[in-house]
C-alpha cells in the first residue's frame, strides 16, 4: 500500500482518530477543546490530503517543548496500535535515531575566501549518492545564522555575503544539516580584502606632550582608515598590552587612543612611549578585527624601520650578471698588459702570426691623398728630367767614341769615381739607381760629369 493510495489515507485517518493519549516530555496533553488549539492540547488535522479531507496528521502544541534540548513525545491509541515515540530537537525538528543516520559525503572546497564571495563545495563520492545528499540538505548555518545556498551541477554553492573575517583571521565554522545524514561541519577562513594592504606610513613624535612623549602612527593602504581604527582591539609594545584611553588629549602612560590630525574624523593612532626600548629596537603590534595584526618596529631613536626587499634565492645578484664585451670596447677585464720585449713577443706569437706581423711591418705607411698627388707630380717631373739627362749622356757618349775610339786607364778610373759620386747623389734624391742607364763611358769624362752634376742639381 502506497501513501498515495486512498486505502492508505483511510487507514491513516482511522489511526489518528484512535489516539487517546499524548505526552510531551512529562506533560500530558488534552484533546482540542475549541476552534483553536490551546496550550498543552492536540488534535487530528489534514496535512497531505486537503482535497479529500482525510485526517492524516496530528497537530500538537509546542507549549511544553524543551527549548534547550530534545523533547520526547509519546502517543498512545485505542485498539491494537503500538505506542509511538517521537524525538524532536530544540527547534522542533524531528530527530531520528543516530544509528539510522547516514554518513554525509565529504565536501571539499577552498580554505580561504574573500568577504562577499561565495563558497563552492564539491564531493568525490559517487555522483548519484552525492546528488541524493545535496538534495537532502535542509539548512546551512554559521554561528546560528542561516545562510542561503543552491545546488548546481552536483556542487553546493553557499552565499557568504553576510560572513566576516574571524578574529585575528581565524577560521569560521559552517554547519550543513541534511535529512537522514549526519551533520557536516566545514571550516573556512574569510579574509578581508584590505587585510594585507594596511601599513604604517609615518611614525612621528607628538608636538606637545607631557611626561613620557607620545607618538602618532599614520596608516595607508586601506580605503577607510577610520573604519580600520574603529576595528582596533589591542595594541602591544614589546609584548606589553596597552590600555585604550577614552580621549587622546588625556592619554596616560601605557595607553593608546584614536587620534585626529586634521580634526575631521579619526585618522591616526596615538601611542605612549612609556614601554619603548631605550636600547635596541621596539616592536609594536596593532590588532584589528577583520584586518589581522599589523607588526612594525622602530629603532632606539624611535624612528620607523622601513621594510627592506630581500632577494629570493632564485634571483640573480648584480655581481653575478655576466655581460659580453662589445667589439672594440675595452672593459676592465680587457685592460692591456705591459708591452712585451721583442724576445717575449717572438716566444708567444705563432709562426703564422709572425708572418702577418712582418707583412704589416713592411707595409708602406698610409699617405694623405693630397700629399700623394703632389708626390706623384713631383715623381713625374723627376722622371722626365732623368730621361732628358740619360738621352744627353748617350749622345755625348757616342760623340766621345767617334772622336777617340779608346779610353785610357786613368780616364776610366775618373769616370768610375765620378759615376759613383753621381749615383750617390741620385740616391739622396730618392731616385732608383739604374746601373744600365746611369753608367756612362766617355773619353771627355769631366764634361760629362759637369753636365750630370748640373742635371742632378736641377732635380734637387
Amino acid at each position: 500500500m502506497k501513501p498515495s493510495d486512498f486505502a492508505y489515507k483511510k487507514a491513516l485517518e482511522k489511526y489518528v482518530k484512535s489516539i487517546n493519549s499524548v505526552v510531551v516530555g512529562t506533560t500530558t496533553y488534552s484533546p482540542q477543546s475549541s476552534w483553536t488549539l490551546g496550550d498543552k492540547e492536540y488534535a487530528s488535522d489534514i496535512y497531505d490530503d486537503a482535497h479529500n479531507n482525510y485526517k492524516d496528521s496530528l497537530l500538537v502544541s509546542d507549549s511544553a517543548f524543551n527549548t534547550d534540548g530534545d523533547t520526547t513525545i509519546t502517543i498512545n491509541a485505542d485498539g491494537d496500535y503500538p505506542k509511538v515515540t517521537i524525538v524532536v530537537d530544540k527547534n522542533g525538528n524531528l530527530k531520528q535515531d543516530d544509528k539510522e543516520l547516514l554518513d554525509a559525503p565529504t565536501l571539499t572546497g577552498p580554505e580561504k575566501i574573500s568577504e562577499g564571495g561565495n563558497l563552492t563545495l564539491t564531493g568525490k563520492d559517487n555522483a548519484d549518492e552525492l546528488a541524493k545528499y545535496l538534495k537532502a540538505i535542509k539548512v546551512i548555518t554559521s554561528d546560528g545564522e542561516e545562510l542561503e545556498f543552491e545546488v548546481q551541477d552536483n556542487k553546493l554553492i553557499i552565499t557568504t555575503s553576510d560572513l566576516t573575517a574571524g578574529p585575528d583571521g581565524s577560521a569560521i565554522e559552517i554547519v550543513i544539516e541534511a535529512e537522514g545524514y549526519q551533520d557536516q561541519t566545514i571550516r573556512v577562513k574569510v579574509e578581508n580584502s584590505e587585510t594585507k594592504e594596511v601599513e604604517v606610513s609615518s611614525f612621528v613624535k607628538e608636538q606637545y606632550s607631557y611626561g613620557k612623549a607620545n607618538y602618532i602612527v599614520s596608516f595607508n593602504g586601506v580605503k577607510d582608515v577610520e573604519a580600520y581604527l574603529d576595528a582596533v582591539t589591542e595594541v602591544k609594545v614589546n609584548g606589553n598590552k596597552y590600555e585604550k584611553a577614552k580621549y587622546a588629549s588625556f592619554m596616560g602612560e601605557d595607553q593608546y587612543a584614536l587620534n585626529s590630525i586634521n580634526y575631521n574624523g579619526n585618522d591616526s593612532l596615538k601611542i605612549s612611549s612609556s614601554k619603548f626600548s631605550t636600547e635596541g629596537n621596539t616592536t609594536i603590534e596593532i590588532t584589528a578585527t577583520g584586518y589581522g595584526t599589523l607588526t612594525f618596529e622602530i629603532d632606539e631613536d624611535y624612528k620607523l624601520i622601513k621594510e627592506e626587499t630581500t632577494l629570493i634565492a632564485d634571483e640573480v645578484l648584480p655581481s653575478e650578471i655576466v655581460t659580453t664585451p662589445t667589439e672594440g670596447v675595452t672593459t676592465p677585464e680587457q685592460t692591456p698588459e705591459e708591452p712585451k720585449t721583442n724576445d717575449e713577443n717572438k716566444a708567444d706569437v705563432p709562426d703564422g702570426d709572425k708572418k702577418n706581423e712582418t707583412d704589416d711591418a713592411n707595409k708602406a705607411p698610409e699617405v694623405d691623398e693630397d700629399k700623394k698627388e703632389d708626390s706623384d707630380e713631383s715623381k713625374d717631373t723627376s722622371d722626365e728630367k732623368k730621361d732628358e739627362t740619360s738621352d744627353k749622356g748617350d749622345a755625348d757618349k757616342d760623340d766621345s767614341k767617334d772622336e777617340s775610339g779608346e779610353t785610357g786607364d786613368d780616364s776610366k778610373k775618373n769616370e768610375t769615381d765620378e759615376s759613383k759620386d753621381n749615383d750617390s747623389k741620385k740616391d739622396e734624391t730618392g731616385d732608383v739607381k739604374d746601373d744600365t742607364s746611369d753608367k756612362e763611358e766617355s773619353d771627355g769624362g769631366k764634361g760629362d760629369t759637369s753636365e750630370k752634376e748640373e742635371s742632378v742639381s736641377e732635380e734637387e
